[in-house]
């Protein structure tokens, strides 16, 4: 039987889990956007994973509140950390389900931090691009000058020049 402190502290790794959730497909639809070249649309999804990250602190405090409050319970002052907490539980049931909605959380966050790397690299690849287009259609500073300037030194021969 899980005890309310345990039950609270899953429920928090659950909605942790499902919101991450949540930001692995926001990413992976800005990924698609990135590919597709559409900055309107970036902008928008990146509005949208910022209140899903709100969402995300909210809960991660809800978390940090109730592994506080198993601390109280046992008395401690110790790191506090869910780590901490698998070390010092004495019920394996919870124990068990404890870790396996940690593992899943730390999996899903994993994912998570792949995905966007992809789209850090996607967006360095276009913004190299961009930078390339750029100096191609800008001229440099060698051809402002219309005429070759080397073309009279050229057409001296050697009669030409004085003794």
């Amino acid at each position: 039987m899980l005890t309310v402190t345990i039950n609270t502290i899953i429920q928090a790794l659950e909605q942790l889990l499902r919101i991450h959730e949540s930001l692995l497909l926001t990413s992976k639809e800005k990924t698609e956007i990135i590919k597709r070249g559409e900055p309107d649309q970036l902008q928008s999804v990146i509005l949208k994973e910022y209140k899903i990250i709100q969402q995300l602190e909210q809960a991660e405090a809800k978390r940090e509140k109730a592994v506080d409050d198993w601390f109280a319970e046992q008395g401690e002052v110790a790191s506090k950390t869910i780590s901490e907490m698998l070390g010092r539980m004495t019920d394996e049931q919870e124990k068990e389900v404890l870790l396996s909605h940690m593992v899943r959380l730390t999996e899903k966050i994993t994912e998570l931090k792949s995905q966007e790397h992809l789209n850090k690299e996607l967006l360095q690849q276009s913004l190299k691009f961009v930078q390339l287009s750029l100096s191609t259609m800008n001229p440099s500073l060698g051809n402002f000058n219309y005429g070759n300037e080397n073309k009279q030194a050229t057409n001296r021969s050697v009669f030409d020049s004085k003794a």
